[in-house]
């Protein structure tokens, strides 16, 4: 075993050497130490000193206690903890975790900045209160029967002249009951108006394919006609009216 270097340096480290050096009992003395394969491990120690018959102390009798499995769920909750943090800071979408009834647990900083407020300001509130009564009546609607179906929705919405793909995704704790809603939006805003170019540019290339094709068949037509009129000139040169009217067609 490794003690860990931060371990070294606590007040109840400082301690434990007090008592050892007093030959003093101890217990319920915790610490964090790197095992031979790496990982680290929390370990409990409790202990009392022995003495021989002349009164000399001869060293500890006690038990070590691994209480690695309850630090390693500390720590993953903690990652955990820190991760859910990051992605509500770091990321560009609108992400609310809210209540069933709507109130706001928390939501990322994208998602605050969209209000022109700080996310301390939005915890608490509704967020029905933050939509028009249109948005507010159909947010509502899509919500309550996520909660009764316990089956996410996938749809598209406008907002403020901008295009968000938005997931509502129940969140289901003991007793397969819904606790919670998670609301994340995607501004596709650019996708659209990427996929609206495309739209008119296959408009554009159908209308100008379609403008080809009647050309194509009107010079064939025309090509007929100036063809046998041709043929009616040469069969009537002996005829000077004929021979005009034909020119002049």
């Amino acid at each position: 075993w490794e003690i860990m270097p931060k371990d070294r340096d606590l007040p109840k480290w400082k301690e434990m050497l007090q008592l050892l050096e007093q030959r003093r009992a101890f217990r319920n003395f915790s610490m964090i130490v790197n095992a031979i394969d790496g990982k680290p491990r929390k370990l409990t120690y409790a202990a009392v000193p022995l003495f021989d018959d002349a009164g000399d102390f001869t060293g500890y009798r006690g038990t070590t206690t691994d209480d690695s499995k309850e630090f390693l769920l500390e720590a993953e909750l903690a990652e955990s903890q820190v991760s859910k943090r990051s992605m509500y800071t770091e990321t560009e979408d609108h992400i609310y975790l809210l209540g069933l009834n709507g109130t706001i647990i928390d939501l990322s900083a994208a998602a605050a900045n969209f209000h022109n407020a700080e996310r301390e300001d939005l915890v608490g509130t509704k967020f029905y209160d933050l939509l028009t009564p249109e948005q507010k009546e159909d947010r509502f609607r899509r919500i309550q029967n996520v909660i009764e179906t316990k089956t996410s929705e996938l749809y598209e919405a406008k907002v403020n002249n901008r295009y968000f793909s938005t997931n509502i995704v129940p969140l289901v704790g003991d007793g397969d009951r819904v606790t919670n809603i998670s609301l994340h939006a995607r501004d596709i805003t650019q996708i659209k108006s990427s996929e609206e170019i495309i739209r008119r540019t296959q408009k554009m290339e159908a209308l100008g394919q379609l403008t080809g094709g009647i050309s194509h068949e009107f010079n064939n037509i025309l090509t007929v006609i100036l063809g046998n009129l041709g043929l009616l000139k040469q069969k009537f040169s002996g005829s000077k009216d004929a021979s005009e009217l034909v020119e002049n067609s």
